[in-house]
């Protein structure tokens, strides 16, 4: 899970409970969310975005078009969103 960091701000130890009402963009087909989360989508508790690679994940999460992505393989980008480095050079 990376989130921005606005929204680790506020503790969220339970999965995906916690992660209720935010905006996620993750790669199409990607299950690593497992099925709680699915389940939060298809019921509209969270706001879900779908693309076809991974590299459309960052300009989401550049444009606060989401708060987090489930997306383990880029810990560098945890670290940037999390730190608000990003946020904080294009605002």
């Amino acid at each position: 899970m990376v989130c921005n960091g606005k929204v680790m701000n506020v503790p969220r130890v339970n999965y995906p409970e916690d992660f209720k009402g935010l905006k996620f963009v993750m790669t199409r087909g990607d299950g690593r969310a497992g099925e709680k989360f699915t389940r939060m989508a298809e019921e509209k508790k969270n706001d879900l975005s779908l693309v076809n690679d991974m590299k459309r994940i960052f300009p989401y999460m550049l444009a606060e078009m989401a708060d987090c992505t489930v997306a383990s393989k880029i810990p560098r980008l945890k670290k940037i969103f999390q730190s608000n480095l990003i946020l904080k050079f294009i605002k």
